[in-house]
C-alpha cells in the first residue's frame, strides 16, 4: 500500500505525496520540519519533522547572508594577460642572455646554467615574482594578498 501523506502549505491541505515525494519538497524549501502532516491512521495533523525525521534532516542548512558571509576581498587586481605575456617575454629574454654566456663552456657551463635557472625562478618567493613580473608591476600571492611562500608554489596549495 503506498503512501498518502497530505501537508499544509499556505494554510490550504495539499496531497497526497509519498515521503519520497515529501523528501524533494523538503530539498527544495516547499516544506520543512514544522509543516503539518496527516496520514492515515494519525488522530491529528503533526509536524513533518516529528513523524519523518528523515525528510526533515534532508532539508540543506540556509545559505549565508552577505553580512555573515566569510568570503575573502581582495585587494588586488589581476594581471592582464598582455602584462603576463609581456613579463614571460622579457623572462626568457633575461635567461637566454645569462644562458648564452656560458653555453661554450662544456662541464662547467651545464652547472652554472642550472643554478642560473634555479636561482632565477626562486625569485618567485623574495621578490614576489620574476624579474620580468616585477619589471611589469605583477606580484605573486596567495588567495589573501599574503607573499606566496616556495612550498606552497611547489606544490599548488
Amino acid at each position: 500500500m503506498s503512501e498518502q501523506i497530505f501537508v499544509v502549505i499556505d494554510a490550504q491541505k495539499q496531497g497526497p505525496f509519498t515521503t519520497v515525494s515529501l523528501s524533494s519538497m523538503a530539498a527544495s524549501g516547499a516544506v520543512n520540519a514544522q509543516t503539518l502532516c496527516w496520514q492515515e491512521g494519525m488522530q491529528d495533523w503533526q509536524p513533518l519533522g516529528v513523524i519523518f525525521p528523515g525528510v526533515a534532516e534532508s532539508v540543506p542548512p540556509p545559505l549565508p547572508t552577505q553580512a555573515n558571509s566569510t568570503s575573502i576581498k581582495q585587494d588586488f587586481q589581476l594581471a592582464a594577460i598582455g602584462d603576463r605575456v609581456i613579463a614571460a617575454v622579457l623572462d626568457l629574454v633575461v635567461f637566454f642572455v645569462l644562458e648564452a654566456a656560458f653555453f661554450f663552456i662544456p662541464f662547467v657551463g651545464g652547472i652554472l646554467s642550472f643554478a642560473i635557472y634555479s636561482v632565477f625562478f626562486m625569485c618567485n618567493e623574495q621578490m614576489q615574482g620574476t624579474p620580468g613580473m616585477r619589471i611589469m608591476n605583477i606580484k605573486i600571492v596567495d588567495a589573501n594578498g599574503n607573499t606566496l611562500s616556495f612550498g606552497a608554489a611547489l606544490f599548488d596549495i
